[in-house]
């Protein structure tokens, strides 16, 4: 059985990971403007000390990368986490599993999708691949909450609440929401 300390750092990790993968389609069109200037990243949400203000987008990616991540690497397959602290059922658990996989999936194909546009040039990037590359990303948002809500509709209001709300406790406070900016020189 995993402890709590370990699942706790699992989140933690989770949360870093979820930050580096949100900011990426926002922190290529920012590099790509200025190649020459430096980009930092500016916190604008903390979920240490605001966990509500973290976009329910970004806790439903990361619950749905982590029950796929546990599925595969965990010994217990994530069911300490799911069926011992969340109460899910078996066939619960097993569905979460299965939507995880599937945004994991059709989010790689995004990403691929969202390399290609970009491409490895080091050219500032057009307004028009700027539009498409934002647009990728709210599409992404949208799938996600889409995701969330197909899963709902297998496994009950009830168990979702209570995964949500495991999420604002364990997950958002590991998230650090921000955006890049330049460099000024």
């Amino acid at each position: 059985m995993k402890s709590k300390s370990a699942t706790s750092k699992s989140f933690r990790n989770a949360g870093a990971i979820v930050l580096l993968l949100s900011l990426l389609p926002i922190a290529i069109p920012a590099m790509a403007q200025k190649p020459a200037d430096a980009v930092k990243p500016v916190i604008t949400i903390d979920g240490a000390s605001e966990p509500d203000r973290i976009p329910d987008w970004i806790l439903w990616h990361e619950l749905f990368r982590v029950a796929a991540l546990l599925a595969d690497k965990a010994h217990d397959s994530g069911r300490d986490t799911w069926i011992n602290r969340l109460g899910l059922s078996e066939a619960q658990m097993n569905h979460l599993i299965a939507h995880g996989r599937a945004f994991q999936d059709e989010e790689k194909q995004i990403t691929s999708e969202a390399n290609k546009i970009v491409g490895t040039s080091g050219k500032a990037l057009s307004d028009p691949v700027k539009s498409k590359l934002h647009q990728m990303q709210a599409d992404k948002e949208s799938r996600i909450l889409d995701y969330r809500d197909a899963l709902k509709s297998r496994i009950g209001v009830e168990a979702i609440e209570r995964m949500q709300s495991f999420a604002r406790l364990h997950i958002a406070p590991t998230i650090k929401v921000g955006t890049m900016v330049p460099v000024n020189k």
